[in-house]
């Protein structure tokens, strides 16, 4: 599981932390400014909660083997990330701390009630409502806030994000995005510690050219086509909320944050348990608190992510299990990420529409070759134009997948979801695009068995289309 471990003391790096963004402060902390005595007596008290909380879950840590071996994939600030993923029964938090955190959520309902306007305590709730599974809750709670705008929409976002309404997400995330102060958005908008080799291409454009860009590679970058809304993005944005609240707040390792946990959060994640390692008995220093990102995760932004003008777009490609990615997602409903070995696609002009075609065998793959599978073939045109999907019966692990679209595809996609396990697979590719922008002439080449008479048209071709474009010898 990806771990973040704590480099120095406490003591030595509370003089080295860097100041909060100014506009994120203000848009959690606007309705202090001007509270009464005892609307100040209210944020007080939620504020020792939180903190009372934070400290109980920290007495209260599981212990767990520092499993890094003493390497350290990538130093960023105070902090040492490296990825093994795990999954330890024994890292479950104690009743005790459970017990903690239904008192904390009470206290700061009860503080939302009196003050809905304090972005502060609403984010607390909204953050601590997510972490107890209850997604739904804070959705309704991010709605009922009256702070900052931008703000609130944000925690409507990151709530609708854990609840894994990522199309309500993605939404609440436009508003607040619409919504914030110029340089905050280019903050939030800002891919370049994602895009690995693309950065450089990337930070050469000035903020306000990046939009055409950035929509570019979060269409391409998007998980699955055949699902609604783009989960990658909607949790590029809930990490930056995240990142806030865990700014202004007590943290469960007792370390402020600073600008290098908004960089940790930004690109890993936060986490979602923490445990202290039990390797260091008999010494003097405390135990390390280490923090687990939820995993697996993958690299899911394609390579490249830009390129120059003059590229083959045909060369992109994407590689889910790429090591030390720069960037990591962990999907909910993936607990893999594999390829799809075995497809054919075909494209073909019907009058003004065009006809793709998705021939497959999934037999090969070490899951979906037993088990059933949610197959679709999604077609895209840009980022601007919804996806076309077909499905298939999810009783077969072999099938020809059809669809009809009124616009020449750029990206075909073949996805495959587990029905009984959380299993992911996919093929994606760029078609290559039309000489000169012209309309296509020629239709693709299609590869089936024969039989003892041809096919006279290519519906009656279909069933007999191989599972892959190539032909053994002999």
């Amino acid at each position: 599981m990806p771990r973040s471990r704590l480099l120095a003391s406490l003591a030595s790096l509370c003089a080295t932390l860097l100041a909060l963004n100014g506009s994120a402060a203000r848009a959690q902390s606007s309705a202090r400014r001007v509270a009464a005595p005892d609307s100040l007596a209210v944020l007080r008290r939620a504020r020792d909660a939180q903190r009372d909380f934070e400290q109980t879950r920290r007495a209260n840590l599981p212990y767990g083997p520092d499993d890094s071996n003493g390497r350290c994939e990538e130093r960023i600030g105070r902090y040492c990330y490296w990825y093994q993923p795990s999954s330890d029964p024994a890292l479950r938090e104690s009743e005790i701390v459970e017990q903690a955190r239904e008192r904390l959520l009470r206290d700061l309902a009860a503080a939302s009630g009196r003050l809905p306007g304090d972005g502060w305590i609403t984010g607390q709730l909204v953050h601590y409502l997510t972490e107890y599974g209850r997604a739904d809750l804070a959705v309704i709670r991010a709605q009922r806030c009256r702070a900052t705008r931008w703000w609130c929409d944000a925690l409507e976002g990151l709530a609708r994000h854990m609840a894994h309404d990522y199309e309500g997400a993605d939404d609440a995330f436009g508003r607040a995005l619409r919504e914030m102060p110029e340089a905050q958005r280019c903050a939030w908008t800002d891919l370049a510690p994602l895009l690995g080799d693309g950065a450089r291409l990337y930070r050469a454009l000035p903020c306000a050219e990046r939009d055409s860009v950035r929509e570019r590679i979060w269409w391409l970058a998007r998980p699955l086509y055949s699902r609604p809304g783009n989960d990658l993005r909607t949790e590029h944005y809930a990490r930056h909320t995240m990142a806030l609240l865990l700014e202004d707040a007590e943290t469960a390792d007792g370390v402020p944050g600073g600008a290098d946990t908004r960089k940790l959060v930004v690109r890993f994640g936060w986490p979602t348990h923490w445990s202290q390692s039990f390797d260091r008995l008999g010494r003097l220093e405390p135990p390390r608190i280490l923090g687990h990102e939820p995993s697996p995760s993958f690299w899911l932004f394609p390579v490249p992510a830009l390129a120059e003008p003059w590229a083959d777009v045909t060369e992109l490609h994407w590689d889910p299990a790429m090591e030390r990615p720069p960037t990591r997602y962990a999907p909910p409903y993936a607990a893999g990420f594999a390829p799809i070995e075995r497809v054919q696609f075909a494209r073909f002009r019907r009058s003004d529409t065009t006809l793709t075609i998705a021939a497959f065998d999934l037999t090969p793959d070490s899951v979906f070759g037993t088990r059933p599978a949610d197959v679709r073939l999604a077609v895209a045109r840009d980022p601007t134009t919804p996806v076309a999907v077909a499905r298939a019966s999810p009783s077969r692990p072999l099938g020809v997948l059809a669809v009809r679209s009124p616009w020449r595809p750029a990206v075909l996609s073949l996805e495959a979801v587990g029905v009984d396990t959380p299993w992911v697979a996919r093929r994606r590719a760029m078609a290559p695009p039309d000489p000169g922008g012209l309309p296509p002439i020629m239709s693709d080449i299609l590869l089936f068995a024969p039989g003892d008479v041809l096919p006279e048209s290519l519906e009656a071709a279909l069933p007999a289309a191989l599972g892959a474009p190539v032909v053994p010898a002999g």
